[in-house]
């Protein structure tokens, strides 16, 4: 017998793996909503801590309803980069009614950012009164990992009412520490980039702007 054995011709297979990145996205805070949301404009979140809990992604943009004040600390999650910042900012666009609100109610600060990248927070209000002093900020930028931090920008908000230490002889580190707005950078951290500017500051124990 004759036995003929085919060999399967040897066909190229390429394997294509295409890596493309989520498109940005826009979410939405209303904490007037009575109910919780997904994040999107039909369904908003109702609180900051769901905001807290999503990290953002480069072109992203966060928007807080005007006129509606939110308790509590805003601490989103995530970088943008040079080309794509995230931007933290108030809707509808066109609003009359005055900004949102975010009253951090005595806790260290209302907005927090700690070695992020790429942030423009715009058209927000931020305060944070208290029964007593101590050291607290409306807005603290915060880097402390060691490393360079780009492309931050704080423009056209309102920052007011914030229960910083006053006390400079007797609590000079709560002292130090507070502010309006601070941006501080600790164990060789550094910022590059940074514009504050065209915001209102007022009302805030320890002093208006701090770079630290």
């Amino acid at each position: 017998r004759f036995h003929h054995k085919m060999k399967a011709p040897l066909v190229p297979v390429a394997l294509l793996a295409t890596l493309s990145a989520a498109a940005p996205g826009n979410y939405y805070i209303d904490c007037s909503a009575p109910t919780a949301g997904n994040g999107t404009l039909e369904g908003p979140w109702n609180s900051l801590d769901a905001a807290n809990k999503f990290t953002f992604r480069p072109g992203d943009t966060l928007a807080l309803k005007s006129n509606v004040t939110c308790a509590g600390t805003l601490s989103p999650l995530g970088s943008g980069n040079s080309t794509d910042p995230i931007r933290l900012t108030s809707y509808p666009a066109d609003s009359i009614l005055g900004p949102p609100v975010v009253n951090g109610n005595g806790a260290n600060s209302s907005l927090l950012l700690t070695n992020q990248d790429y942030w423009r927070i715009s058209k927000l209000a931020f305060t944070n009164p208290a029964a007593s002093l101590g050291r607290r900020q409306g807005i603290l930028i915060m880097a402390d990992d060691g490393k360079a931090h780009f492309g931050i920008t704080i423009d056209h908000n309102h920052v007011f009412d914030v229960a910083g230490q006053t006390n400079k002889a007797n609590f000079s580190a709560d002292f130090a520490n507070s502010a309006g707005i601070e941006l501080g950078a600790l164990n060789g951290s550094t910022y590059v980039d940074v514009w504050v500017r065209d915001n209102v500051v007022n009302d805030c124990g320890g002093g208006g702007i701090k770079v630290r």
